[in-house]
């Protein structure tokens, strides 16, 4: 069995992690990003260690988690290039800002919503970084449905049976 196709099975909410460091903000496409305590409220992403913005989070130690919502395709995938192949994925992706509560990270006003995040711990996992933070703000959530990684391919959460 083909371990990696099965693994393309688990869906994913895409989102985006930006980052600022000396009055540069950079944004990237992640896809593993989850909850994983309420008390205290953590979240968690795993980054690839030579992403673009990898650097920034190990030096500010600090980030926005913007969860997309499903209109959002064109921005994940233009976002989700390296930085070499898109100069300014913010600018070209028609993203609008919004100044951060706590944090001096922009939010994304398209979002369903931003969460401010301090880190508290990272680990290496294979060949990504597993970080751990702190959610110390966040929007009121739209309510929207968001974008989904599943099967290698981005796609929306149809659930009009429920709710």
């Amino acid at each position: 069995m083909d371990v990696q196709k099965a693994l393309y099975k688990i869906p994913v909410p895409v989102a985006l992690v930006g980052a600022m460091q000396d009055e540069k903000h950079n944004v990237i496409t992640v896809s593993w990003c989850t909850q994983v305590s309420k008390d205290p409220h953590l979240i968690m992403v795993s980054i690839s260690p030579q992403s673009s913005i990898s650097p920034m989070i190990s030096k500010t130690q600090e980030f926005v988690l913007s969860i997309l919502p499903k209109s959002s395709e064109e921005v994940a995938r233009i976002c989700g290039h390296t930085r070499d192949n898109v100069e300014d994925k913010i600018k070209q992706s028609k993203l609008t800002l919004k100044d951060g509560d706590k944090l001096n990270i922009p939010r994304i006003e398209e979002a369903i919503v931003n969460f401010e995040c301090k880190v508290s711990s990272k680990y290496t996992a294979g060949d990504h970084a597993v970080i751990i933070a702190n959610v110390i703000s966040a929007d009121e959530p739209k309510e929207e449905k968001p974008l989904v990684y599943f099967d290698r391919d981005l796609v929306a959460i149809d659930n009009s049976q429920s709710k």
